[in-house]
């Protein structure tokens, strides 16, 4: 059950100044990929909808 929740709720991202190439992260199945943890911060909203979550 718990492993099914994490799953419904979890949007696998990744930023590229880790070293990864956006082509590696997509193919790991990277939904969101982003420059940097500012793009990200920046960018937050448009994978996860705060109001939703009550």
């Amino acid at each position: 059950m718990r492993s099914q929740l994490v799953k419904s709720v979890c949007v696998p991202f990744g930023v590229l100044c880790g070293g990864f190439e956006r082509e590696i992260l997509a193919k790991a199945g990277y939904i969101a990929i982003y420059q940097d943890p500012a793009d990200l911060l920046n960018n937050y909203p448009q994978f996860l909808n705060v109001n939703e979550l009550g």
